[in-house]
């Protein structure tokens, strides 16, 4: 089964300047650019920013909407979860989740479970396996 490596260019309006872009990095196993496009559809209510660019494989696909106000590429949500293969822990990081996302503990701020648990979903259908959710930090540039 071939891997293919690709990346989602997601784009805020502020952070990271100039360009205010931050890249997210993904793995498919299996299906086609149809698989992707849903996955970053998927991925909409998660985060302020928008997608300007999937890249899979040699497919390239890009947008020009506008991000969201508040949309800082400088505070990301970071997933973890279980390769059942490998055993291996993963991650996936997008930028600027939304605050319906994150939950306040004693240590500060994290996703919240149910999310972590959406997103490995979506990733698991991506990789076409079935991941492990583990936990979502919440991080924040100073």
């Amino acid at each position: 089964m071939a891997i293919i490596y690709g990346g989602v260019l997601w784009k805020g309006d502020t952070g990271n300047p100039p360009s205010h872009e931050v890249v997210s990095r993904i793995i498919k196993r299996t299906g086609g650019s149809v698989m992707v496009d849903t996955f970053v559809t998927s991925m909409v209510p998660h985060t302020l920013c928008v997608w300007t660019q999937k890249i899979y494989g040699t497919n390239i696909g890009r947008s020009i909407a506008a991000p969201d106000v508040g949309a800082d590429v400088t505070k990301k949500a970071v997933i973890y979860f279980r390769d059942p293969d490998t055993l291996e822990v993963l991650f996936f990081s997008y930028p600027s989740p939304v605050s319906a996302d994150i939950e306040v503990v004693s240590a500060g701020k994290r996703i919240k479970l149910s999310v972590v648990t959406a997103i490995t979903g979506y990733l698991s259908t991506l990789a076409d396996t079935v991941y492990i959710p583990l936990y979502g930090a919440y991080l924040e540039r100073p």
